[in-house]
């Protein structure tokens, strides 16, 4: 939090007046091509995909896979069609194509294009780039089951009129606050680095693939393919995540699925991430409880350490490779065996350990020791992976 803040001071006048330039203007630019060039080194998935196809097809269609994309009409869970959208007596219209006219800089309306699509699950956001290389999220978002829009006031401050957003404000859709550079690259795309001027109030940012490829897990994969593609002595140089310990295979999921701040770069699989994210535990009142049970979205690799089930590595119950399923597990979230496997016996009268119908909801597992919680304003719910014993006290 305290690199955000000296981070906001820093360059929120390089964005606001690079933003307020690109909302007067008309864009003719293709979403496509501000798509870099891997590096040598970084392969790309495709590249994985010539010897690990049948891993590759499940993984295109994984939450990794559609975290962020090029606009297309087909990528939106709502159409670009030029609907006007009302919000804090603002008019906001969605479209026609890839545009999206709302306030800018000073309260001035603009026309800003869109990039990028983030999200494909509960919540989609949408991105725009200024002069100056900041991407910015756009202030109109869709949640996804329902296909409606809504403000983005509402999905972080609880509605749009709980709270006045003036233009100079660090947390306008424009202001650093909203910043993907800074506050969302590193986790939704593969190699990227922010490359922030701090002289010039500019971003050159960069990244090898746009999305959250098989390198953003494995590492950069170079080597692994010019060893293999040459059939060399060499020793192979990715660690395989599956022989880690689980908690070193969770901290490699933990770099993303954490709250932290990055304080040392160069973090690769089978890293202590604690030497080099400042992670947020469970001090954090607002994302959690006094007993440090989730209070919002809070990620979970801290939950998963304070988890009352032992060593559980999170890829007993998710493939980050994907497989169909919500949430990339492996089988339905109501499925009793992932828990059965360690506590068989209780399944011999599971009547008599949950007080309920052996067939009914309350004697799914999940439903007790993995409860729901509610987030982002009520337009989503994640489990709560402590694994606690429920209790009324």
């Amino acid at each position: 939090m305290r690199g955000v803040i000296v981070f906001g001071l820093v360059c929120v006048a390089a964005i606001v007046v690079a933003m307020r330039e690109m909302g007067r203007r008309e864009s003719t630019r293709d979403p496509a091509a501000i798509v870099r060039e891997p590096a040598p080194e970084w392969t790309g998935s495709e590249v994985c995909g010539e010897c690990h196809k049948e891993i590759y097809d499940r993984w295109s269609l994984s939450t990794h896979a559609r975290a962020t994309r090029p606009f297309q009409q087909e990528h939106s869970a709502r159409p670009f069609d030029g609907e006007v959208f009302v919000t804090r007596e603002i008019e906001m219209r969605l479209g026609p194509g890839g545009f999206m006219e709302c306030d800018g800089p000073g309260g001035e309306m603009g026309r800003y294009e869109v990039d990028w699509v983030l999200g494909a699950r509960r919540i989609q956001m949408f991105t725009t780039r200024g002069e100056n290389g900041a991407i910015q999220v756009l202030p109109v978002f869709v949640e996804v089951p329902k296909q409606r829009w809504f403000d983005y006031a509402e999905f972080i401050f609880g509605g749009p009129n709980l709270l006045d957003i003036p233009p100079d404000s660090p947390n306008t859709w424009y202001g650093p606050l909203r910043n993907f550079n800074r506050r969302c690259g590193a986790c939704h795309v593969t190699n990227f680095a922010a490359n922030y001027d701090p002289e010039q109030g500019t971003f050159a940012s960069t990244w090898s693939e746009l999305v959250i490829g098989c390198e953003a897990c494995h590492g950069a994969g170079g080597s692994h393919v010019d060893k293999w593609r040459n059939l060399t002595d060499e020793p192979e140089p990715l660690i395989d995540l599956a022989l880690l310990p689980p908690d070193r295979a969770n901290q490699n999921c933990g770099f993303c699925h954490s709250e932290s701040v990055v304080v040392r770069p160069g973090f690769k699989p089978g890293d202590d991430l604690f030497a080099f994210n400042e992670i947020n535990a469970l001090e954090d009142a607002v994302r959690s409880k006094p007993d440090g049970r989730a209070n919002g979205l809070f990620h979970n690799l801290i939950l998963v350490m304070e988890a009352k089930c032992g060593e559980l590595s999170c890829m007993e119950c998710h493939d980050p490779h994907g497989g169909g399923i919500p949430g990339d597990l492996y089988r339905e979230l109501e499925w009793d065996g992932l828990c059965t496997k360690c506590h068989g016996d209780l399944m011999a009268d599971i009547a008599a350990h949950t007080f309920h119908r052996g067939d009914s909801p309350g004697s799914r597992c999940v439903n007790c020791h993995l409860a729901p919680v509610v987030i982002e304003a009520g337009r989503g719910t994640v489990r709560d992976h402590t694994i606690s014993t429920p209790s009324p006290r």
